[in-house]
C-alpha cells in the first residue's frame, strides 16, 4: 500500500509540502527500537510488524484481514471473500 507506512496513515498534507521528508526519518528510526517491538507485542501483531533486532522470531503468518484482497486464499465461508 503506497499510502501508508507500517500500516498506518500518519498524516495528510498537500502534495509536495515536504511533510513526508520530515516524518519518514522519524518513522524509520522508531521501527528500529525496542519500543516499536513492544507495541507490536502489546497488540498481538508481531507477525505484521517490520522485524528488527528486538524480535526473537515469529511464525511469519499474516492474518487474512491484513492481506490485500487479490492475495487472499480464503473463501467467503471463512469470512474473507477473495
Amino acid at each position: 500500500y503506497d499510502y501508508s507506512v507500517s500500516g498506518t496513515t500518519l498524516a495528510i498534507s498537500k502534495k509536495g509540502s515536504g511533510l513526508a521528508d520530515t516524518l519518514n526519518p522519524c518513522i524509520d528510526a522508531f521501527i528500529q527500537t525496542e519500543s516499536y517491538k513492544n507495541l507490536c507485542t502489546k497488540y498481538g501483531i508481531e507477525d505484521q510488524c517490520f522485524q528488527n533486532e528486538f524480535f526473537s522470531g515469529t511464525t511469519g503468518e499474516v492474518e487474512p484481514f491484513s492481506l490485500p484482497t487479490n492475495e487472499l486464499t480464503t473463501s467467503c465461508s471463512d469470512g474473507y471473500c477473495p
